[in-house]
């Protein structure tokens, strides 16, 4: 991913070590707005969108587990889109 080569190598000018690597990402992110992130979304390809999502959605599940508990019916992927 071009975005995350680019944040690299800005991290890797600014600092030495990487104990402040979560705190540089996030305040890049900050300071993008919603067109910025969707168009960095626009140039992944399609595994990378994969990775991403998946990274986010086992993320969620495993910091909040409740989340994964089925309630009810399970939804079709016909349902969710």
């Amino acid at each position: 991913m071009k975005f995350a080569h680019e944040l690299s190598n800005m991290y890797k000018r600014h600092f030495d070590e990487d104990q402040y690597v979560s705190l540089f990402v996030y305040s890049i992110l900050e300071q993008m707005n919603r067109e910025d992130l969707l168009d960095v979304m626009n140039q992944c390809s399609k595994e990378e969108l994969e990775q991403l999502l998946g990274s986010l959605l086992l993320n969620k599940l495993n910091t909040n587990p409740s989340l994964a508990e089925p309630k009810g019916r399970m939804m079709t992927l016909e349902q969710i889109g």
